[in-house]
């Protein structure tokens, strides 16, 4: 069994209450036992109950561990214990600090917060090594920097590590801090010295910067001294928080600088700087550069040097110094770079509690350690006064700190002459607070001891946290009343206005005093406005009759004024929207042939006035261009480019015997070939696009290495010289063929081993008006060119033999290329439109695709997505799908580009010689390709990732946006209205059919049929259908029966909720709340979309006509927009509420009768289209035209605005165009074009620097 604890008497001390106070924590814990404690704390048993006897104070240590280990906070117990030692240091030793007498500090070894000066040289120890860097640095530079945090020690190494060093007579020494006039400061020191004024002095530095530079050879010289004088400047960081003329700050720093950087100096200049101040210097360019030159950091002490530190000046004096001491307060100070002052304040108070000769731990606990000493002796003297002198102290603190902008707060040293409160005890104040060292009395001066005290007294931190802004207002009144005297009490430095009412307001609080002279600037300030306001109210007397008289004819002016500038402005309006109107034209006009010069038209068309053209203009750039970039040329050259096959390089001729090379991802000429080389005719890439090759219109080939930009081997083709037309490299890059004008083939070893094949032999006859035609076969396994007939011969590279030719056209074939499957060759020739597909195994025509009449001129394999690129001889693109062998659309019209297009080997670019330059396309920004001409279905998921096209006797197509490429899902070659009609799941996962009347639903990934939609009957057909919004159910109008419910789940009709109608258009709303069908011709039915009961009916047509009125939801279903009908030409649009189905707006929209209107996705607009290539966007609010949207070549077909903005049309031209609607977005868009896209040829419009300003602000 354990020992009972002994019970405490009850005797009152300090000590009993606080292990009574132990114990209950114990208690409060469960009562563990000692040895568990022990466990917990790390402390022995006997230690934790020793620290509970009540017999003697535990250290802090076992007190914190004690505490802890049964739970209680460490912050409180930590503060309990220095309460408790405090109260214990009182009881038994000293009486309190305040009464102590400061001549019984005379013999004390350390300072406290005072700074070591000169006189103090031999109690300052641990900075030998430091002191000795900055004696050499000095020596060694002119101007050197002491730099260091606050409390690092800097002030007490300039004065007792480098002042105290220095020899007198040989070098004089001056050392100044700024204060708020830092050239006065430094003229008194250095008159001081030399016995001369002052005043002059600093009106010399003033006005020449030097002036403190001849001041001081002026003084060297009279004293014959040899050395330098040295400047000292201590807290060079009041420069910027107490003094507040800039003028003066800039004067005193060119001073220093000119005095330590002069040819003939006599000056060595060092500064104190705080680090926190560094980037305060940096704003002066002169003064970062001299700071650059020598720097000294002063840093935390090793524990080396915070012993020395410690022991030395108790050794001196003839003490010692606990070795637990040493190293309790070591332990607290190391590596703290702010310590010092705390260190030297925490051993002054344990030197007051010392023992004999001895300072102990238990001193320098009840003295409150680093963390606590401080504050506790402010405290202690602090609480020792009476309320008049507390507030006193606490006035005098405030107005001894300088408020930090953006840095640490500091101190300000002040003349006793601007302490002149109105209070008897403040002498008594500050004779209490100098001696307990926590304030410096100079002769005529007063300061805070050190920063140490404002960062580490609480109290005094919560007075200037309380009212910042107020505290700094008065500063700044204290230091414009000061400037006031100083200017001879200039009347027009006084305040007035909002400053006058700032600083009244504030002084009437009363949270700080004003000083006599603040008082009395205050005064003068409310005095000079009451006379100012005075006179001002007799001169508005005066000038009353003036106005009044002048009224009248003011009236008039102002009337005629106001006519003029109305109809100025009018005049302007009208001048800026002709200048709109007249470049969005030109803008049209030029969009086909020059993009890059409507692009520029369209910004400043909108630049000048946002009128509709305009707008419509860079919405129709933004959305659709005849090409995407354009890479200038000055060259006339009418030779193909060549793309690398990774789409990266690009190689183009030009005219003038060079040869440039593209980076087409970045748009940037990279490199130009040239001399010793003809003009190029010919160019190509080999299958790695490490390789060039280019012919020449003398007959060589040139091949280059483009990593080293160098030769690698060089050809000689004809002789005489006929120009090369056409060069190929083989699919492994092995072999390179070759033809030229007069037909000749040649085959090379790209490697220059061996002789060429020569293939066909020239002709005789002049040069070809056009170019032989000349391929390989993927696999490389055959070589197909043009003979001296015209046909297309075929050469056999395995048996080196050549096979029979294929029949002959009736002209000469031109171009060349295989599918991807090496067995079909592709041929086109100058005199015929036809295109020629060709089965190489059987030598026979298997197919001819026929555009319009136009002859082709070369033709281009896109093996990546089995397409077909042609080029007529008017320059116009065609795209066609090999696999339908149709055409799916024209990628640009009557372009003029010249020989034939180039293509990347992921068909993603595909570029090409116009008039000015190389076009580019990039197929993922081109409009969807393959849509059919008469399109009946035309919808954009919400995800905006896929778009659905399909129309009668056409395939049905789901697009990609992402990559536009399409896939066809199903084909009806049946031509009728309801044929090929196509609806996209809400879900995207299916697609609705029609075919013939029967709907199927198929998998909208793979095209495949999933369910086969019934007819209700064999004279019933499904006449149009929509998905319910969870995609579910199926809603079908049969002729003249109804609206039947089809549930996919279950496979079966469900429900007819119009039985009898002949209804149509049935449309559930995007919110899902509502189903809406067509019928009679003339009204539009709205049920529910739970229960399918009837909300109302809107009959928006008169007569029936032969097409049902076209009607769309609004996206969140609050409204809904019809026409009054398709077949007519009136162009009404008519908006209905459908809270309350009444008409919101009616409003005629000419020439788009024909379309379904679409709402944008905000309400805001509504799309429509009519018997032309253009989409309309209307204002819903106005009825107003807001755009027209151009960029299709055939008549629009459909028009699809989707939940997420995206609006879609489709065309005649066999084209999808996704439009941006947004201007903002789509100015952006066009201006990032510009810049990039089409490089050198022009310089940026206006409207885009604004964008780019506004995009930055």
């Amino acid at each position: 069994m354990p020992r009972a604890e002994q019970p405490l008497p009850a005797d009152g001390t300090v000590l009993t209450g606080f292990a009574r106070a132990l114990r209950d924590v114990r208690t409060a814990a469960g009562t563990p036992t000692y040895r568990a404690l022990a466990k917990r704390a790390h402390y022995s048993s006997s230690t934790l109950a020793e620290a509970v006897g009540g017999k003697k104070l535990p250290s802090l240590a076992v007190t914190v561990a004690f505490a802890e280990a049964c739970g209680a906070d460490k912050a409180e117990w930590e503060r309990r214990w220095h309460e408790t030692a405090s109260r214990l240091a009182a009881e038994c030793q000293s009486p309190p600090i305040s009464r102590e007498r400061s001549d019984d500090d005379s013999a004390a070894p350390y300072l406290g917060l005072r700074a070591y000066r000169p006189g103090d040289a031999a109690r300052f120890h641990g900075r030998d090594e430091l002191s000795a860097q900055l004696r050499a640095a000095v020596a060694d530079r002119r101007f050197v920097t002491v730099v260091g945090a606050s409390g690092a020690g800097k002030s007490s190494l300039l004065q007792a590590g480098l002042i105290a060093r220095a020899d007198g007579a040989r070098e004089p020494v001056i050392a100044v801090t700024p204060g708020r006039s830092p050239v006065e400061e430094i003229a008194v020191a250095l008159a001081a010295v030399s016995g001369g004024s002052a005043t002059a002095l600093r009106r010399d530095i003033v006005g020449d910067p030097a002036g403190l530079h001849h001041a001081v050879r002026q003084l060297l010289a009279a004293r014959e001294a040899d050395g330098d004088l040295l400047v000292a400047v201590d807290q060079f960081e009041e420069l910027f928080t107490v003094c507040q003329n800039s003028t003066e700050r800039t004067a005193f720093v060119a001073a220093l600088i000119t005095a330590a950087t002069a040819e003939t100096s006599r000056a060595r200049v060092v500064v104190g700087l705080r680090a926190d101040f560094y980037a305060h210097c940096c704003a002066h360019p002169e003064l970062a550069q001299a700071m650059n030159g020598a720097q000294v950091v002063v840093g935390p002490m090793t524990s080396e040097q915070l012993r020395a530190a410690i022991a030395g000046p108790a050794a001196a004096a003839g003490l010692s110094v606990e070795s637990a001491l040493l190293a309790e307060v070591t332990a607290d100070a190391l590596g703290e770079p702010g310590a010092l002052p705390l260190v030297s304040h925490a051993m002054l108070q344990t030197w007051r509690r010392r023992r004999g000769t001895v300072l102990s731990l238990s001193g320098y606990q009840a003295a409150g350690g680093i963390a606590h000493a401080l504050a506790q002796t402010a405290e202690t003297v602090f609480t020792d006064l009476g309320p008049a002198q507390q507030r006193a102290a606490r006035e005098l603190f405030i107005r001894l700190t300088a408020l930090g902008e953006g840095t640490e707060d500091t101190k300000r040293r002040l003349r006793r002459s601007e302490l002149d409160l109105p209070d008897r005890d403040l002498e008594t104040v500050l004779d209490k607070l100098s001696a307990a060292r926590l304030i410096v009395l100079g002769h005529d001066t007063v300061e805070i001891a050190h920063e140490a005290l404002i960062r580490g007294w609480p109290r005094l931190r919560g007075w200037l946290d309380e009212n910042r802004d107020g505290l700094r207002l008065h500063r700044r009144l204290s230091g414009d009343a000061s400037d006031w005297t100083g200017l001879d009490r200039d009347p027009g430095t006084l305040y007035r206005g909002l400053r006058l009412t700032a600083a009244s307001d504030w002084a009437g609080g009363g949270d700080v005093r004003l000083t006599a002279l603040e008082r009395e600037f205050l005064d003068a300030s409310r005095a000079a406005e009451k006379r100012e306001q005075a006179r001002h109210r007799r001169r508005t007397r005066q000038l009353r009759w003036l106005a009044a008289s002048l009224a009248v004819l003011l009236v008039a002016a102002l009337a005629v004024a106001v006519v003029a500038v109305r109809q100025r402005e009018h005049a302007l309006a009208q001048e800026r929207t002709a200048t709109s109107r007249q470049l969005a034209a030109e803008a049209r006009t030029q969009a086909g042939l020059d993009p890059a010069a409507a692009i520029r038209k369209s910004l400043d068309a909108y630049h000048a006035e946002p009128t509709v053209e305009a707008r419509s203009a860079i919405l129709s750039l933004a959305s659709h261009r005849a090409y995407h970039a354009l890479l200038p040329s000055s060259s006339k050259a009418r030779v193909g480019v060549a793309l690398s096959p990774d789409g990266r390089w690009l190689a183009a001729p030009g005219g003038d015997l060079r040869l440039t090379l593209w980076d087409v991802p970045g748009r940037r000429r990279v490199a130009v070939f040239g001399a010793p080389f003809d003009r190029v005719s010919a160019v190509m890439f080999s299958p790695d696009s490490q390789r060039l090759a280019a012919g020449t219109v003398d007959g060589h080939i040139h091949i280059w290495h483009l990593a080293s930009r160098t030769i690698a081997a060089s050809f000689t083709v004809t002789e005489p010289d006929t120009a090369v037309a056409v060069l190929r490299f083989s699919p492994d890059g092995r072999l390179l063929a070759s033809a030229d004008r007069r037909n000749q083939v040649k085959l090379w070893d790209t490697g220059g081993r061996g002789t060429p094949v020569t293939l066909a032999a020239q002709h005789d006859g002049p040069d070809l008006a056009g170019n032989p035609a000349v391929a390989f076969s993927p696999d490389g396994a055959l070589l197909a060119f043009t003979d001296a007939t015209g046909a297309l011969a075929l050469w056999d590279l395995h048996t080196a033999t050549r096979a029979d030719p294929l029949p002959a056209p009736s002209a000469w074939t031109s171009s060349a290329d295989f599918t991807s499957d090496g067995h079909t060759l592709v041929t086109v020739n100058r005199a015929s439109a036809a295109i020629r597909l060709w089965d190489v195994t059987t030598r026979r025509q298997v197919a001819e695709l026929a555009g319009d009449s136009v002859p082709q001129n070369s033709v281009v394999v896109d093996r990546a997505n089995a397409q077909l690129i042609t080029v007529n001889v008017r320059g116009t693109v065609d795209v066609w799908d090999l696999g339908r062998r149709t055409l799916l659309a024209t990628l640009a019209k009557n372009v003029s580009l010249t020989g034939s297009a180039a293509v990347s080997s992921d068909g993603k670019t595909i570029a090409g010689i116009v008039g000015n330059g190389v076009a580019l396309w990039d197929r993922t920004h081109l409009p969807l390709l393959g849509v059919p001409p008469v399109t009946t279905s035309l919808q954009v998921s919400e995800s905006g990732r896929t778009v659905l096209a399909g129309g009668s006797g056409s395939p049905t197509v789901i697009w990609d946006t992402g990559t536009r490429q399409g896939r066809v899902i199903a084909t009806v070659p049946r031509r009728d209205i309801v044929s090929g009609l196509a609806v996209l799941s809400p879900d995207e996962k299916v697609v609705a059919f029609n075919d013939n009347g029967r709907i199927t639903v198929l998998d909208a990934r793979t095209g495949s049929a999933l369910v086969e939609v019934p007819r209700t009957s064999d004279l019933m057909y499904a006449k149009s259908f929509d998905f319910s919004r969870d995609s579910r159910t199926l809603a079908v109008a049969m002729l003249n029966g109804g609206v039947w419910l089809y549930d996919l789940g279950a496979r079966r009709y469900v429900r007819n909720v119009a039985e009898g109608i002949d209804a149509a258009n049935t449309r559930y709303s995007p919110d899902g709340r509502m189903f809406a069908f067509t019928s009679e011709g003339t009204t539009i039915n709205i049920l529910s979309a739970d229960g399918y009961s009837l909300i109302k009916k809107l009959k928006v047509v008169d007569n029936p006509g032969e097409a049902w009125p076209g009607y769309r939801f609004s996206r969140d279903g609050s409204l809904l927009v019809s026409n009054d009908n398709m077949l007519t030409v009136s162009g009404k649009l008519l908006i209905w509420d459908t809270a309350t189905f009444a008409k919101r707006a009616e409003f005629s929209t000419p020439g788009t009768a024909a379309s379904v209107p679409y709402f944008s996705p905000d309400r805001r607009y509504i799309a429509t289209f009519g018997n032309n290539d253009a989409v309309t966007l209307w204002d819903a609010a106005t009825g107003t035209r807001w755009a027209t949207l151009t960029g299709h070549a055939g008549k629009i077909t459909g028009i699809y605005w989707n939940g997420t903005g995206v609006l879609a049309s489709s065309s005649e031209d066999n084209t999808v165009i996704l439009w941006n609607t947004d201007v903002d977005d789509a100015i952006r868009q066009l201006c990032d074009n510009i810049e990039r896209d089409f490089p050198g040829t022009g310089t940026t419009p206006a409207i885009c620097s604004a964008h780019r300003e506004r995009g930055r602000n």
